[in-house]
Parts: structure tokens; sequence; C-alpha cells
């Protein structure tokens, strides 16, 4: 729409909730040059909601325009001797303007990224990114550009794209500024501070100059981005503004000549950076290094989470303290940490304060720039990470550390626990083994600490289901204020890909079932129901808290109805291989779930655990193949199944399972339809997870401009110093067999290639290094 009609000199006018403008300028004949940068505009922007156009008034123009806020008041071609003047006289003065010129191409989150620049250095009046092709501002040499990537007859833009010349920046930039004396006729910052300089009696652009200098307004170049401007047309020639001494230092003692010569021939070869770092808010995750169901929880989050980059802070330790270090991670594998810091004085559990890790804490926070903080794990941390004044979500994947056995149970799961029963639990309790060495004391103070963090208005809780913040607050009453919200683990796309491969077989037979049953007497479906034998699968781990003993309770009876798959027990499943009707499948790669299950064809699944889950992938996998489940009456069991609609619930022990075992036997129509409505219930994926914490996050919008201060820099890792470089990285996740095995397979391929043993040593050596290696696996 027009705001103005030709002739006025209204200025262009904006919403007052603007935190900043985006003015567009296009003259005549840059149609297609505005509806380019448009798009990039849209694309690239975090905050596009001020966006409005200055064009000459061409039917183009009007056209090209759309229904953006345009106002019609530019010459057809630019006056280049007043070109800055009549802009400036034309702008908002609410609030600051990013002027862009129609066929610039831009990175990503450009505006945030100048605002955090102008925010962080307030005097400043202008502010100028850098850019492809003007002397004072171009991040390469101009020289070889406009030889070797420039048409000589028309502008032809960089076969790179601006963001992946903006990584490059990144590389090599320092994070500066410096002092230039002209405004640049591509992307330029302008602060409303500059109307003190725009009295009536300047005539033309030099005259502007002149004044912003005299008045110390602060005109400067940052090198925290590069916009792409080789598509763009005519602009004032910045060196025209500039002294013989100025335009000579600024050429041959530019601060970019080091950076100029290593991009272009970058550029040149068209060479892109290995990695391309998305501008996004950084979180930060706080686990510890055990792996577990807790390791393939922050590994699914960070694969699923598009809206933020990711780093992994995780305690490195051993058995007799958990924190003997700490380490950043770039992702969620352990393979090599950006760096480690060893703590002079470990964490045996988790502590109230430590200074040490509370100033690695704020060194990471400022280097990266971290927005929110995730913590999923307080062993072998301090209570600092709960402090750091940032949104943090905490979530409660046990009870740790009110309870040092994490899992709050004790026979039965805890309702209450005072000195009295901590001192019997770290007596009596087999779940009570993780940290023998600390005394009683040390939990009862960090509970009442642990709690007090907790209820920090900037901490909010999560929990994976419901039974968990009820049974939190029962056991500390200081919480029973504090909001938990509820949100369910996901499976990973790739997972209920595979997965789906079982839940159409389950389909195709339903169908096989009720096709040949429509043909039967029902005197015939009732022998074939009670003759059939129940296919029952365990998935995962068959330790005693997973309900091993359960299970020995029902073996000889199960024999007598069903046959049972043990799908990933590990070595605890090798004490059933020889029970005639008990297949052992000890591991198995979880991309081969999906195909496993089809192999079983299993009926229904069995889950004995006798501690209340957290929440159970376990659960959501089978659900996910469409397989009924049979579980303990228990903590997340408990809340996520429906007696009869899909699945079953036992007490946790053997008779009350095998009555129930038997009551589904024989009711295999209950079953059908259990299986039926799996087939037809959505799976919860890990992006729907991730929408449910975003929400309780703040928007890119909302979060501080300092965010995006060189935000794909601050990821680029640092080259590591000779003391830090190691020549082995160990995933601390992975089991110490695994490592060992991979060891010795290394070590007997080194000494089989060695000359510096004889040939039969090096092959007997080698040899029996292999064999111990074969019996370890």
């Amino acid at each position: 729409m027009i705001l103005a009609d030709p002739d006025s000199q209204v200025k262009v006018q904006a919403e007052e909730t603007t935190r900043w403008h985006i003015v567009l300028v296009a003259f005549a004949g840059e149609e297609l040059s505005l509806t380019d940068t448009l798009a990039q505009i849209r694309q690239q922007s975090l905050d596009d909601s001020g966006l409005q156009l200055l064009c000459t008034d061409t039917p183009a123009l009007h056209a090209a325009a759309g229904d953006y806020p345009v106002h019609f008041e530019l010459p057809v071609a630019p006056s280049l001797d007043n070109y800055w003047l009549t802009l400036l006289r034309l702008l908002p003065q609410d609030a600051p303007v990013l002027i862009l010129r129609a066929g610039c191409h831009l990175p990503q989150y450009w505006d945030a990224r100048l605002m955090a620049v102008a925010d962080q250095s307030p005097a400043l009046t202008v502010i100028s990114p850098l850019n492809v092709t003007e002397p004072f501002f171009a991040l390469l040499n101009a020289k070889l550009l406009s030889a070797k990537l420039l048409n000589a007859k028309q502008n032809q833009p960089l076969l790179m794209s601006v963001d992946a010349l903006d990584q490059w920046r990144a590389c090599y930039s320092e994070g500066g500024a410096f002092d230039v004396p002209a405004i640049s006729g591509a992307a330029t910052l302008i602060q409303p501070g500059i109307s003190d300089c725009l009295s009536a009696g300047l005539s033309n652009d030099a005259e502007l100059m002149a004044k912003l200098r005299q008045q110390g307004a602060g005109v400067i170049c940052t090198d925290q981005l590069v916009v792409d401007d080789s598509r763009v047309g005519i602009r004032p020639d910045s060196k025209a503004f500039a002294n013989e001494v100025e335009q000579q230092s600024l050429g041959d003692a530019h601060p970019l000549t080091g950076m100029r010569h290593a991009l272009t021939e970058l550029v040149e070869r068209q060479e892109l950076p290995a990695q391309l770092i998305d501008c996004k808010p950084v979180m930060l995750h706080i686990s510890h290094s055990w792996g577990g169901g807790l390791g393939r929880w922050v590994e699914d989050y960070i694969a699923a989470d598009d809206t933020h980059n990711h780093l992994v802070l995780r305690s490195i330790g051993q058995w007799d303290a958990f924190g003997h270090a700490v380490a950043l991670y770039p992702s969620a594998r352990m393979d090599v940490p950006i760096k480690t810091w060893p703590l002079a004085l470990p964490i045996v559990s988790t502590v109230a304060k430590h200074h040490q890790y509370s100033r690695v804490l704020e060194h990471i926070v400022e280097r990266y720039r971290i927005s929110a903080v995730m913590v999923s794990s307080l062993i072998g941390h301090s209570l600092d990470a709960l402090r750091t004044t940032l949104p943090t979500l905490f979530v409660c994947h046990d009870f740790y550390p009110f309870c040092p056995a994490l899992v709050a149970t004790f026979d039965s799961p805890c309702v209450s626990c005072d000195a009295k029963a901590l001192k019997k639990c770290r007596q009596e309790n087999t779940h009570h083994r993780f940290f023998p060495t600390e005394a009683d004391e040390h939990w009862l103070a960090l509970r009442q600490q642990f709690s007090q963090a907790l209820l920090a208005p900037e901490v909010v809780l999560v929990a994976p289901s419901a039974s968990v913040p009820a049974r939190l607050k029962q056991l500390e009453p200081a919480l029973q204020d504090k909001a938990c919200h509820i949100i369910e683990h996901g499976l990973t796309d790739k997972l209920v890909e595979h997965l789906s491969l079982a839940r159409e077989r389950a389909a195709e037979h339903s169908s096989e079932l009720l096709s040949g049953l429509s043909s039967k007497h029902p005197s015939e479906l009732l022998s074939e129901r009670r003759t059939a034998r129940l296919r029952v699968v365990i998935l995962g781990s068959l330790a005693q808290h997973k309900g091993a003993g359960i299970l020995d309770g029902i073996l000889d009876e199960l024999d007598v109805f069903a046959d049972l798959w043990l799908l990933g027990a590990g070595d605890d499943g090798r004490r059933y291989d020889k029970r005639t009707n008990v297949t052992v499948i000890p591991w198995y790669d979880r991309d081969s779930l999906g195909e496993h299950l089809v192999s079983i064809n299993p009926d229904i699944g069995l889950l004995l655990s006798n501690v209340p889950e957290t929440f159970s992938y376990t659960l959501s996998e089978l659900w996910a193949a469409a397989v009924p489940v049979l579980a303990t009456r228990l903590g997340a069991f408990a809340d996520r199944i429906e007696p009869g609609r899909n699945g079953w619930l036992a007490d946790p022990d053997s008779r009350s399972v095998l009555a129930q075992l038997q009551s589904i036997n024989e009711h295999r129509a209950e079953l059908s339809e259990v299986t039926a409505y799996l087939q037809r219930a959505p799976v919860r994926s890990s992006h729907d997870m991730i929408q449910s914490y975003n929400q309780l996050l703040p928007s890119a919008r909302d979060l501080p401009l300092a965010t995006w201060l060189d935000c794909r820099g601050s990821l680029i890792g640092s080259p590591r110093s000779a003391q830090e470089a190691k020549a082995l990285y160990i995933d601390h996740q992975t089991p110490y067999r695994r490592v060992l095995v991979e060891f010795l397979e290394y070590t007997a391929g080194k000494l089989g290639r060695s000359p510096r043993l004889p040939r039969v040593i090096r092959r007997l050596v080698s040899k029996v290094i292999r064999k111990l290696s074969q019996l370890l696996r």
C-alpha cells in the first residue's frame, strides 16, 4: 500500500512497537532486484515486522512492492551528490533503521546481528557491515574480485552463497570494528541520533559527512557479518568522502588485509566451509557420561531440534568420584571434546557449590553466548548449573539428587524420606549403590539447597510422566507449589520408520486372521484360540530392577501356553538359553528393532520393572510397532497405560503377572482390539517433543540482542594447544569391554604391521591378541 503520495514530504511511519525498521531502497529499473531482496529479508531476518520500502514512483516498482508499506518519494535515478541526505530525511526517527539497497543478499539473522553491535555501542550513529565490492568495507580483494569473479560489463553475483561467505568470515574475523570515513551504500544501520546532524543548512553528502565527524557521531564498519552486494546497482562512491591520507591508509594498511587475501583465494576456488553453522540460539545441556536412557534422550533431543545449536557439558569420572573433570562437547557424541577442565577438587556425587566449576560454567556461557540451559543430570556437577540466571529447564529423568538411589524405591516406592529412613536406605537398600562414601548429612544438606535452586523463577521443572512430580513433591514438600510441565519423550523419525514395518505386519496379520475366522465354525475358532501359543516379547534389560525375579517366578507356568523372546536382555539373558520356550537375542542395534519385531511377530510385550519408571522408551517402541503391553502397575506404566484400551497392568509380583497373562491368552478377542487401537493411534515423535519444550523457552525474537553477537564465530572450535591435545579420546558412555576390544584390535593390527618385530613373533602375538578380543566380544 502507499503511505504517502509522491509529492509529500511526510516521513515513513511505522508501528510504535517496532524495535527496528528495515527500509529497502529501490530506484527505477530495479524491480527484479527489489523482489529478490524482499525474498532475502523474509527468509533471513529475525524480525521483519518493521519492513518498509522507499522507491521511485514507477508502475513496475508499484507492482513489485505488492502489499508492503511503501513510500514513493525517490527520483528516477539517484543523485550521488546528496544521496544520503535524500534518504536520511525520509527515515523514521523513533527507532534504529536498517537501510538496504535492492539487490543485496543477506546472511542469516543479519538484522539482529547488526542490532547487537549497536546495542553494545549505543554511542555509534552509523554501523555498516562488511560487503563484497565497496573498497572500505570489502571482505575480498577488490582487484582479484573484479578480474576473476565479476563480469566487466555487468555485475555478476558470487557463486558462493552469502551464508557460506559469512561462515568463512567467522573463521578469520576477530569480532571487532574500525572507523570509516563513509556510509556503506549496500547495507547500514542508522541510529535515531543522526537527526541532530540533519540541519537545514546541509546541501550535499560531503557536508553531511563533515558534520558527522564534527559531532563525533561514530561511523564504523563491523566485521560481525558480511552482505553480498555484488547485485546492487549504482550508489555513491565511498572514497569521495575520504581525504588522501585516509584513502591511502585504508588502501595500503586496511584492517582486513590479511583476511582479504585468504578469503579471496577461497572464494576464487569456490571452496565451501567444512560446516555451515546456522545462526541459532545456543542451548547448553548438563548431563553425566553414563549413557543409557538419559544419554539416548539427549541425543534424540539434539537431533530433532532445529531451533537451537547445542553444546553438552558432561561430567567425567570414575566410581570413586563422578566429577574428576567436566568436558564440553559440540554434540551428543562423546568423541573429541571442545575442551576438558580437570577439577582440582573432584565432585564425588553432586555439590552445592564449587568455585572452579562455576567459573568454567561462566566461561562457557559467555564464550558461546548460551541462551538456555537444559539440566538432565547433576551427577558429577554442582548446583551452580541451576544458578546461571538463564532460562533453565530441569528435566526429572529420575529422583536425583533428592534421592541418592535415583529411583526413590526401597522395597516399594518411597513416599517420604527423613534422616532415619536415609540411614536405613544407605545400609540396606540395594539401589543405593552409586555413592557409598557420601555421608547422610551431605544428602540432607544438598536436598535443602537443591530445592531452593529449583524454586528460582528462571528454573522450569519438566517431567516425562505425571507420577514423577507427584512423588517428588510428596518426598520434598518444599516443592509443592512449584509448577511442573509434563512432556512425554518422543521417538526419532528413523526409529518410527523402522518400527512401522512391524506395525504394518501387525495390521496384515490381523487382516489375515479376520479373513480366516469368517469361514470357520465358532467351535473351530474356540479350539484354535486355546491351542495357539501366545507369543511374548520382553524388550530391553533383564537386570533385577527390570523384573528378572518376577520372570523367574512365572517361567514354568508360561511354558504351558506361551513362547518367550528376550530381545536385548544382554548378559542377563544368557541363563535362559536352555529353556525350550525361550529365545534369547542378547543385543540388537536400535535401527534393527523393527526387523526383529517383524520376525518375532509378538502378540504381546511384557515390561516387568519393579521400580517406578519415569517414562520407558521400550513401552513407546512396542506401541509404535502396534504391540500391546502388559506392564507392572508402577510409575510411568500406570500413568500411560489404560487397561483394556492400549495395554494391561499387573501388580509387580509373579502371581499377578501370570494371572493377567493367562487371562489375556484366554481372551484373544480383547487382545485383537487393543492391537487394532494401537495401529490407529498416532506415534509421538521427537519433533512433537521439541515443540512442547520450545513453548517453555523464549522465542528467538525475545532473546537479548547480545545472543546474536558473532553467532557463527562463537561456535567455531579454536585450535587446541599441544598441552590439550591427546592421542586417544574415549567415549565415556561406551562400556569398558567394548573400549578394550577396540584397543586390542588396534594393537593387533599395529603389531601385525610393525617392521621392528620378526614376522613370526608379529603373527603369533597378533593372533593371541585377536583371539582375546574375540573372547571378550
